[in-house]
């Protein structure tokens, strides 16, 4: 926008605003992907931390069933 000003460009104001929206719309969806790909990855890190928390919360001792 700055460039366009500088280069003697004169931009309506409702482009600019459209613009602006759109600039933080990209920044937003680049954000969001940033995000799924850590939690993608915490997901991954801790795949097997649920079953183990189950399987304590139910009682079992991993005994082969010994412990039910």
């Amino acid at each position: 926008m700055e460039r366009l000003r500088e280069m003697g460009v004169d931009v309506p104001e409702e482009v600019r605003r459209l613009l602006e929206m759109r600039l933080r719309q990209l920044e937003l969806e680049r954000l969001v992907e940033e995000l799924r790909g850590e939690l993608e990855g915490e997901v991954e890190a801790s795949d097997s931390t649920p079953l183990i928390r189950g399987d304590r919360e139910e009682g079992w001792s991993g005994g082969g069933g010994a412990g039910r």
